[in-house]
């Protein structure tokens, strides 16, 4: 007798709720065993010894590269505003996000 699914139909659709999705129900059964294949992905991690392995935070070394600050030649006006769906005067016009 094969193992239970980790994710289950029902499982896909309380998921789907909670985010508020709405999932159709011939895709329940393939969401199913996508998310099923990716429990048993992280299962099968889980089961890795790494007591030698040492903690990162990345998984590869890096550093960051500064560079100097300076003032530089600026995208003429009309080119940055070419595309801009609407403007006022040289500036970009956008919706009033917060209200006076």
């Amino acid at each position: 007798m094969g193992r239970r699914p980790a994710v289950d139909r029902r499982e896909v659709e309380r998921i789907a709720g909670l985010a508020h999705l709405t999932v159709d129900h011939e895709d329940t059964q393939a969401l199913a065993r996508e998310l099923t294949a990716v429990v048993d992905h992280f299962r099968t991690i889980e089961r890795l010894d790494v007591s030698d392995v040492e903690p990162t935070r990345h998984p590869v070394e890096f550093s960051a590269r500064w560079r100097q600050d300076d003032a530089g030649a600026s995208l003429p006006v009309e080119r940055a505003l070419a595309g801009a769906p609407e403007r006022v005067g040289d500036r970009f016009a956008v919706p009033l996000v917060i209200e006076e």
